[in-house]
This record gives structure tokens, sequence and C-alpha cells, in this order.
């Protein structure tokens, strides 16, 4: 074997180490997500659970949280599946990006 082969051999094997790398990652961040799901506390919705959120530092990462609500107005309704009623909540996120700029490439 000559090195040229021998060179194209290990440039083949070494982009194979990094696509095994990266879609192993993307399957582990998966199945961890998915055990934290598996997880998740069971919560009742009553007047236990402010305390309960409390005891854990304000957060839960993952959590099911089960009970009865009553709608402020009308509950939302579905002509699909007429069985089924739903309430909204409002939820507010705040996300933050870094945006690149051209002219600043150094």
């Amino acid at each position: 074997m000559d090195l040229e082969k021998i060179l194209e051999a290990c440039a083949i094997i070494g982009l194979d180490v990094c696509c095994f790398t990266f879609f192993y990652s993307i399957y582990k961040e998966g199945a961890n997500c998915l055990k934290a799901l598996k997880e998740a506390k069971q919560l009742e919705m009553n007047s236990e659970l402010q305390k309960k959120l409390e005891d854990c530092g304000g957060t839960i990462p993952y959590a099911v949280i089960s009970g009865k609500v009553k709608a402020l107005s009308a509950p939302l309704r579905t002509e699909h599946f007429p069985f089924l009623r739903g309430v909204l909540q409002e939820k507010i996120t705040n996300e933050f990006k870094v945006r690149w700029i051209p002219g600043l490439r150094v």
C-alpha cells in the first residue's frame, strides 16, 4: 500500500467517526429527554400544588399535572371531537438570539 491510499483510508475513517459522533449525540439527547419525560413527577392540581412547587425551588423540569380546571368563560370545543373540551393558559417565553453582523467579521 502506498501512502496515498493509507491517507485516504484514514480520512474516510475520520469522517465516519465524526458522523457517528454527531448522530450518536443527537440520539443520546433524545434518549435523555425521553427518560426525563418518563420519570416526570405526577402532581395533582389542588391546594398543595403551590407548596410542592416551592419545595422544589420554584421550578420542576418535567411534570405531569392532572386535575380539573374551570374556564373563565366558555370552554374551547372542536367540531372533530365533540366530547373534548379545553382551556388555554397564557405562557410568555422570552427568546434571546445572537445575531451575526457581516460587517464585523474578523
